[in-house]
């Protein structure tokens, strides 16, 4: 990956503002267990794939420099593995690792490391994580703490069903908030809105009439992070919190108040490009360095899982 942390202004780039790109948009895993989810036509990409048309640039305010720049759409692909993880009532956990496969889009910031390169860029890491909370567990409504932490795949895992503790179910507070962070290389520093920093640190802080409400469902903090594997420097960090469902029918509503559950994945290969459908099948991405003997053990995992 050419890397280069440059500024410079909407104006003096002289873009098309009205111009599109076209990537693929999709989602395939498969778990130990052999559940699939999302489509198969995400590992390989034909005619039935989703394709997705989204504006190539943006203005953006920079809240460090006072400046605007540019955000520039880019197609993306990630692959790599994960696990999920429910812990039980007794404080122990059961896991179920898989492997999986996404097609989408990279917001591209001016001022960050990955905004100069030809063709495609290899190199960036992807982590994230969910954590579900049920109604009895206020874990999600805390701090989301970065960075996130590299995976490293469960020793074992259990196949039997999960222990379940249910409740009358009932509502709890869960705030609402995205926010979309980025380091800028230049002014060495995260580049945020007070609201971004609330949604991530502070919640609570937040407008209660607005970012405030009742779930009867699972409370939901969903964080990813982006950092370039060569230099460890880190690229954007995306914070969601919402609740997943159990507003709508009584059918939805959550019977496990004390669910805690985590959903971890880090990417193995990588890679974002800049014209139109050029995340698809046609290039195959090296592996980050050192990932290949994350990905055997990944594969070994998945193996002896499958014949025990």
């Amino acid at each position: 990956m050419k890397l280069a942390a440059i500024f410079i202004s909407s104006l003096a780039c002289g873009q098309n503002m009205d111009e599109v790109i076209k990537c693929y948009e999709c989602q395939h895993s498969i778990s130990e267990l052999g559940i699939e989810t999302g489509n198969y036509n995400c590992v390989e990409p034909d005619s039935h794939t989703k394709v997705v048309e989204k504006m190539k640039f943006r203005e953006h305010h920079n809240t460090i420099t006072g400046k605007v720049g540019l955000i520039r759409t880019d197609c993306q692909f990630l692959t790599g593995h994960g696990y999920e993880e429910e812990i039980q009532p007794d404080g122990s956990s059961k896991y179920i690792a898989f492997n999986y496969t996404e097609r989408g889009y990279y917001d591209n910031f001016e001022g960050s490391q990955t905004y100069v390169y030809d063709q495609h860029a290899s190199g960036m890491v992807h982590k994230q994580q969910y954590h579900l909370c049920g109604p009895d567990n206020d874990e999600c409504v805390q701090t989301a703490t970065y960075p996130l932490q590299n995976l490293t795949m469960p020793h074992s895992s259990v196949k039997s069903a999960k222990t379940v503790q249910e409740s009358e179910p009932h509502a709890s507070d869960c705030f609402i908030c995205n926010s979309h962070v980025h380091y800028d290389d230049k002014e060495n520093t995260w580049v945020m809105k007070q609201e971004d920093k609330n949604c991530i640190e502070h919640p609570k802080r937040l407008p209660p009439k607005f970012h405030l409400k009742d779930c009867f469902g699972e409370c939901i903090v969903d964080q990813e992070e982006y950092w370039d594997y060569n230099s460890g420097t880190p690229l954007s960090r995306i914070t969601k919190r919402h609740c997943s469902n159990g507003t709508d029918t009584e059918d939805d509503k959550q019977t496990e108040t004390e669910r805690n559950h985590f959903h971890r994945q880090q990417t193995i290969s990588s890679y974002i490009c800049q014209s139109n459908h050029c995340n698809g099948p046609e290039y195959v991405p090296p592996n980050n360095p050192g990932s290949a003997q994350t990905a055997g053990l990944a594969a070994l995992f998945f193996l002896l899982n499958f014949l025990a």
